[in-house]
């Protein structure tokens, strides 16, 4: 078989041109997973400066766990009140978010760490298990508690820690994986995202 022949290649470098990467990210899920004190203190601090102030990664997901209960009852979670556009405070536990904020972001802020998204913000395999049931009977006022679900996390991120992030992931394995959505359709996903954008714009518009 005869053997093949190939061109000469020219390659050009274009010193003018330069790719711009905004940050490099990880999760940050192992640093506090349900409670403050499941990685010690110490070590979480060596971990962050590594991540943070060593290796300059500026960019992660905060695994927030938003839950829709009452702050005495983190494992029993329950719809908030019977009102889709109005937030009961004492119907939402942020013991998570409160975690995240004080254990991971605090300190990794001090060496950079400030392009953070927040999420997933739906499970109805725990956290908001109590909806699954309205998928299928009320369709309408099941997309308004979801959409109420996301707002109340970005309000609460705005209005108790004053930051709003750039970003919020909705689901990390929605249809496949953890199913959070179980029974769920890739209908139900855009459903969801379109309320949700909407209620947010909404109550954000609010004075």
């Amino acid at each position: 078989m005869p053997s093949a022949s190939f061109a000469d290649a020219t390659i050009r470098i274009d010193a003018a041109t330069h790719q711009t990467i905004d940050g490099f990210g990880a999760t940050t899920i192992s640093l506090i997973y349900g409670a403050i004190d499941n990685v010690p203190p110490a070590l979480r601090a060596q971990a962050i400066d590594a991540l943070n102030n060593q290796v300059k990664l500026n960019m992660g997901n905060l695994e927030v766990g938003p839950f829709e209960s009452p702050p005495n009852m983190l494992y029993s979670p329950a719809n908030d009140d019977n009102d889709p556009s109005v937030f009961n405070p004492s119907g939402f536990n942020w013991i998570q978010s409160d975690n995240m904020m004080s254990g991971v972001v605090t300190p990794g802020q001090a060496f950079g760490f400030d392009c953070f998204f927040i999420g997933p913000a739906i499970s109805e395999t725990y956290e908001f298990a109590w909806a699954r049931a309205l998928r299928g009977t009320d369709y309408n006022r099941y997309l308004d508690e979801c959409a109420e679900h996301v707002a109340a996390l970005a309000i609460h991120w705005r209005d108790a820690y004053g930051i709003t992030p750039r970003y919020m992931q909705l689901f990390n394995e929605p249809l496949s994986g953890n199913g959070e959505l179980p029974g769920g359709s890739r209908q139900d996903l855009v459903d969801i995202v379109k309320r949700a954008a909407r209620d947010c714009a909404r109550r954000a518009s609010r004075p």
